[in-house]
């Protein structure tokens, strides 16, 4: 049966416009057809005789280097999300397909494991564009398109991320990009829709329905993006791509300005910090450590919540010279680091549960990476039974 008007969670997709027409070239996006069926006849080049099996219903996005699609698998029946990544001259596999199908390999079945983005199936195609590799998922919505607070208490969304990094971080895995738009929700309830009728929900890309949100009980959040993940030993020196400046930990920072002097490269306690941002996001709604033109302003706010640097860092950035550069300022800077008025100020208001909130925060948010809770550790920390009872 067709959903009705008050069945459907609206999702604005106002801001997602469409991608760059002139990235459909050679070492580009590759050219797909609402109705294509995928890989076609004799494209696959894992496997020529593999079937076209993905019929394409519609697109849900891009990114700067693929296209994502919701299609249908004709033989699960069933939905599925299929990411198409640009082209390249060699056959090659990315390094986010090899990290998924390993975590996939020994993951399945064990705790956390439920809230890494499941993978159905993995192929490279041949096209006028090179070869593209194709990840196919199940189909989610992404964290940062909806108020995650109006639809599950904030703590069964923060004991999940919690649970899957823990997850990752059991088995060895360094995720290396954790910030919010790399979150999801699990909408299986998309399987109610027919063929038919989901295009005509779809069809409007202001807004994108779907039919039957998850409630509060049933909401699984998704860790997405594998893009900068690597094993926990084998940690390269210039991961791909860099972490949005509201999630990069101090160490990081000290670790670029210095030309790896100091500081350090992605870690599993790098991990730990930026899980600390987002979980103040999805409890409150804003961001832990908010973006600011000047990157050392954004390295300064993010000491003043986790605590003075070392002494070595010194050589590299300095607070008495940084506050002499910054006098012009409208806003200003202090010579020193008030820790404890920092997170004063942050502090969630009305909230009964706010100090074990806080607490539970500063344990991932401090300077010396040695000194963060690992994720263990942090599942047990009394703001979810406390709090818990609060919110529901």
């Amino acid at each position: 049966m067709p959903p009705t008007q008050q069945d459907l969670f609206f999702y604005n997709g106002d801001g997602i416009g469409v991608e760059d027409l002139a990235k459909y070239k050679p070492g580009g996006l590759h050219p797909i057809l609402l109705g294509d069926v995928l890989p076609k006849r004799g494209s696959c080049m894992n496997d020529d005789a593999k079937q076209s099996r993905y019929r394409i219903a519609q697109k849900l996005g891009f990114g700067a280097f693929s296209t994502v699609w919701l299609a249908r698998d004709l033989n699960e029946k069933r939905y599925v999300a299929l990411k198409v990544c640009n082209g390249s001259d060699e056959l090659i596999q990315s390094n986010e397909t090899r990290i998924l199908s390993q975590i996939h390999q020994i993951g399945r079945g064990k705790p956390g494991y439920n809230n890494v983005v499941e993978v159905y199936d993995i192929f490279t195609i041949r096209g006028p564009n090179g070869f593209h590799e194709c990840l196919v998922t199940e189909v989610v919505l992404p964290l940062d398109s909806m108020s995650i607070q109006q639809k599950c208490p904030p703590h069964k969304a923060i004991e999940q991320v919690l649970r899957g990094f823990d997850f990752l971080h059991n088995e060895g895995l360094v995720h290396g990009d954790p910030h919010y738009a790399n979150f999801s929700i699990a909408i299986p309830q998309l399987q109610q829709f027919d063929e038919g009728t989901i295009a005509d929900y779809f069809a409007d890309p202001a807004v994108i329905t779907v039919h039957s949100f998850p409630s509060s009980e049933e909401i699984c959040l998704k860790i997405l993006d594998f893009g900068r993940a690597s094993w926990a030993n084998k940690i390269p020196k210039d991961l791909p791509g860099a972490a949005p400046p509201t999630i990069r930990p101090p160490e990081v920072y000290i670790y670029t300005l210095s030309d790896g002097k100091s500081g350090s490269i992605w870690s599993k306690e790098a991990d730990i910090w930026a899980i600390g941002c987002i979980v103040y996001q999805i409890k409150t709604g804003c961001p832990l450590l908010l973006v600011q033109g000047v990157s050392q302003y954004q390295f300064y706010q993010a000491l003043r919540l986790g605590g003075a640097p070392p002494k070595e860092w010194s050589k590299f950035w300095d607070l008495e010279t940084f506050c002499e550069s910054t006098r012009s300022w409208k806003q200003p800077v202090l010579p020193f680091f008030d820790t404890e008025q920092a997170w004063e100020s942050r502090r969630p208001k009305f909230d009964p549960g706010s100090d074990l909130f806080l607490d539970l925060i500063r344990r991932m948010v401090t300077t010396e990476p040695t000194r963060r809770s690992q994720i263990t550790q942090l599942l047990d920390h009394p703001f979810f039974s406390h709090v818990g009872l609060v919110e529901e």
